[in-house]
C-alpha cells in the first residue's frame, strides 16, 4: 500500500484554522472559554500543544480544537468539534467533559533493520477529554486535562530501501491508525462576559 502526501492533505491546517474561525462568528454566545497549552501524547512521546475555544458558559457547548504533535519526522495534526459538559468543582474550578472528532493528517517515520520509510495520510478522527479548569484571576485561568485520540482508516504500511545493494521491504512497518492518551496543561481565558 503505497502513500502520497497530496496539496489536500497540506492544506488541512488552514481549512480546519478557517472553519474554527467561521463557526465562532456564526454560533451566539454569551460567553466563552479560550484554552491553549501543551503536553505529550504517549503513541511515541510525541509533545506538542492545542488550542480549543469552549461556546458557551454553562452546561453544555460546543468546542472546536486543534492539536500538534511531532518529533523527528513524524507528526500528527488534528482537529474538530466536541460536545463539552461543565460542571462546578468547587468556588474556583470546574471539571469538564467533552467527546466528538474530525480529521487528521498524520504523518510517521520508523526505522526498521537499517531502513528508514514515512508514510502519511489524512484520516478521520474520534477523541473524549475529561479535565478540570481553575480560576487563577478574573477571566485567567489554567487547565489540565487527559485526552484520548484516536484515528480511522490508516492501516498499515510496507517500508523500502536498500540494504547492501539489495532493495528490501519490510511489511507492514508503520501503522498509521493511533490510539492512545495525551496529557495537556495550559492557560484559559474568559471572553465575551
Amino acid at each position: 500500500m503505497k502513500l502520497r502526501i497530496t496539496r489536500y492533505s497540506t492544506l488541512l491546517p488552514f481549512v480546519l484554522v478557517m472553519a474554527i474561525a467561521v463557526l465562532i462568528s456564526c454560533v451566539p454566545a454569551s460567553a466563552g472559554t479560550f484554552r491553549a497549552g501543551g503536553g505529550m501524547f504517549f503513541n511515541n512521546n510525541e509533545p506538542g500543544g492545542s488550542i480549543s475555544v469552549d461556546l458557551g458558559d454553562k452546561g453544555m457547548m460546543l468546542s472546536p480544537y486543534v492539536d500538534f504533535f511531532g518529533k523527528s519526522g513524524s507528526r500528527i495534526f488534528g482537529g474538530g468539534l466536541n460536545l463539552v459538559v461543565k460542571r462546578s468543582g468547587g468556588e474556583q474550578s470546574q471539571l469538564y467533559m467533552g467527546l466528538g472528532g474530525g480529521v487528521a493528517s498524520v504523518r510517521l517515520e520508523e526505522s526498521s533493520s537499517g531502513i528508514t520509510g514515512s508514510a502519511s495520510k489524512t484520516q478521520a478522527m474520534a477523541d473524549v477529554v475529561l479535565g478540570v479548569e481553575f480560576d487563577l484571576h478574573e477571566n485567567v485561568g489554567g487547565f489540565v486535562h487527559v485526552k484520548w485520540l484516536g484515528t480511522f482508516g490508516g492501516g498499515r504500511v510496507d517500508i523500502t530501501g536498500q540494504v547492501e545493494g539489495r532493495t528490501v521491504t519490510i511489511p507492514d512497518a508503520i501503522d498509521l491508525e493511533l490510539r492512545n492518551f495525551a496529557v495537556q496543561a495550559g492557560i484559559t481565558v474568559g471572553f465575551w462576559q
